[in-house]
């Protein structure tokens, strides 16, 4: 899956927005979302886009017996 996908938090309205969250040239982000198959890109690229998806809200699952391997929404904190 690509990251296309998950730029959608409520507060972004596109990869400009992913771009400033993860401080990475707009460049890049369109090139990772052109490709096709796994996301490639240096690890130091993909850590900083990870993390801005984190700080957004999104949390990445990893490959359990509640599921298997996806990403969701964080349920807001009361």
């Amino acid at each position: 899956m690509g990251c296309r996908p998950l730029r959608r938090p409520p507060s972004w309205a596109g990869p400009d927005d992913l771009a400033k969250a993860a401080n990475i040239g707009i460049a890049t982000i369109r090139r990772i979302e052109g490709q096709d198959g796994p996301v490639m890109g240096y690890v130091s690229t993909l850590m900083r886009i990870q993390s801005a998806f984190e700080q957004a809200g999104i949390r990445f699952l990893d490959n359990d017996a509640g599921g298997g391997i996806g990403v969701r929404l964080a349920t807001p904190k009361t």
